[in-house]
């Protein structure tokens, strides 16, 4: 049987993981699986030799990639151009364009971009995986994965366009057919994508993918010395505050990553501020644990779940608020601690005890370890491919 053909879509978005390791890592994990694969980039087509040709400060986005791309195959060049190894990309990856350039680029993504002899196409969100779908280039038969981790960020407005006037969505009228199917992480969401009229037979359900060695833990959880609490979207710092006014004898500090009001300035705190996301990850990878406080209030939100997900890559536990995409992301008492949203007492229960009972972190710890396998980008890889076999 022929190698199945994969291009795996990367334009311009603003989550810098998925674009500069999660993405890269799948490419790599499918050539290793036999397919015939490419990652077609935003910034992969060829360039005006000026646009390097002059040494400049590496910008924030290069400094970023040489941090994850440390374990990748390949070298990085002063300007932040990566080589990779040959048939894995077809340019090198730059990082030097200005933002002005944004629409100009963007367009040269698509336009340059031939599935004409490609089986699947990977597009991480709706919007890609609606431009990829409808390709002039695509060929009859080829299957568009819409790797969709945000939760159904850009379907309903797709949805609307194709059922027109009138017609409600969740009739599923609009549905493109069999050539589109969706990779997603949030089981406990299936009504959400039936009402958007995703059918259900078209979605396979995974877990959120990392590509892992980036994110893997630089020490035993035994040996840290602080445990890791960060992120914006939907947390409940009040709840943490409240928690940490009960931990008055906890031995080892909470670095706190958010905004510098998020906890106050006080033990058990370490308020660092927002850093970038290398940055980030480095300090999940080296924390004992990571605390996911969140408001819970809307459950049509899966808030925390990327800050989660870097915890079990990294083989820390984590203590979270009791939400369903938590639940679709974390195990309670495998690799997880579970709490009831604003409840400051249970929270610093689970906190106190991970703190004080080596055995249970080191036992929630090893779960995790375990629950990353799961998670990887040869896992994903192995998927992908199964869709390029069925859709052939």
């Amino acid at each position: 049987m022929a190698a199945p053909r994969v291009v795996v879509l990367s334009p311009w978005q603003p989550d810098q993981i998925l674009t500069l390791s999660t993405l890269p890592a799948l490419t790599r994990a499918l050539v290793a699986q036999g397919a015939d694969a490419r990652l077609h980039g935003r910034w992969d087509f060829d360039w005006q030799e000026g646009d390097l040709s002059a040494p400049r400060p590496l910008t924030r986005a290069q400094r970023l990639w040489r941090t994850l791309v440390r374990l990748l195959p390949g070298t990085t060049d002063p300007y932040g151009t990566y080589a990779p190894p040959d048939g894995l990309y077809g340019h090198p990856l730059r990082w030097s364009e200005p933002e002005s350039r944004r629409a100009q680029l963007d367009e040269a993504f698509w336009s340059s971009l031939d599935l004409s002899t490609t089986d699947v196409v990977v597009a991480p969100g709706w919007t890609t995986a609606r431009r990829a779908l409808e390709h002039p280039t695509r060929r009859a038969g080829c299957r568009v994965i819409a790797a969709d981790f945000h939760m159904l960020e850009g379907c309903v407005p797709w949805a609307r366009e194709r059922a027109g006037d009138g017609v409600r969505i969740s009739t599923g009228a609009w549905w493109p057919g069999d050539d589109l199917v969706v990779h997603a992480c949030f089981p406990s969401f299936a009504k959400l994508y039936e009402n958007a009229g995703v059918p259900l037979g078209s979605v396979r359900w995974m877990p959120y993918p990392l590509y892992v060695p980036h994110h893997a833990g630089a020490r035993d959880v035994s040996s840290a010395t602080f445990a890791f609490a960060g992120g914006r979207h939907d947390r409940d710092w009040s709840t943490l505050t409240a928690a940490g006014d009960r931990l008055t004898e906890l031995s080892r500090p909470i670095r706190v990553h958010a905004p510098r009001e998020a906890v106050p300035a006080r033990a058990p705190f370490d308020p660092r501020g927002e850093v970038n996301v290398a940055d980030f990850s480095d300090a999940i990878r080296h924390s004992r644990f990571v605390i996911v406080p969140l408001h819970g209030d809307d459950a049509t939100r899966a808030a925390g779940i990327s800050v989660a997900a870097l915890a079990i890559a990294a083989g820390r536990p984590v203590i979270a608020t009791d939400t369903p995409a938590m639940r679709d992301t974390v195990t309670d008492g495998v690799d997880a601690v579970l709490v009831p949203a604003r409840d400051p007492r249970a929270l610093a229960d689970a906190i106190h005890a991970l703190d004080t009972d080596p055995a249970r972190l080191a036992a929630l710890a090893k779960g995790a370890v375990h629950a990353a396998h799961q998670m990887d980008t040869t896992a994903w890889a192995t998927r992908v491919i199964a869709e390029a076999r069925a859709g052939g």
